[in-house]
């Protein structure tokens, strides 16, 4: 199921979108597919044995990829569990998926940092595309 996400040709892809630095990027992707796409299941095995929902929202492509060069529509994806009243909610971002081709496509340079349960996101890091962030 987790293949189905890949962008496809993804240098081609990227070189399209981001132009010089999306090359970088691609690389990056390449090369990091495997072990990205290995923690992107494990997630969802962990998300399956918690109360909760997949939530998506549509976002600007400048503010999450400034260098991009056209404007791929892009979605953040999340996890939100339910909580009993009086409870603070939070969720945990899954990534960011393009719509290429018809179908998402997630983009797996961006990682997201875990510092524990109750403030689960810290951060974001992305390779190439503008840096890290």
């Amino acid at each position: 199921m987790i293949t189905n996400f890949e962008i496809p040709d993804a240098q081609a892809w990227y070189f399209a979108n981001f132009g010089t630095s999306g090359l970088e990027t691609a690389d990056y992707y390449k090369k990091d597919l495997q072990t990205s796409e290995q923690q992107l299941e494990s997630q969802m095995i962990e998300f399956s044995r918690e109360d909760g929902y997949f939530s998506v929202k549509k976002d600007d492509v400048r503010n999450i990829y400034p260098s991009a060069v056209t404007a791929p529509e892009v979605f953040l994806a999340a996890w939100e569990d339910i909580v009993t009243y009086g409870e603070d909610s939070f969720e945990t971002p899954v990534g960011y998926f393009f719509f290429v081709d018809g179908r998402f496509r997630w983009d797996s340079t961006i990682k997201w940092v875990t510092v524990d349960q109750r403030s689960r996101v810290l951060a974001s890091a992305r390779r190439g595309c503008g840096g890290y962030r």
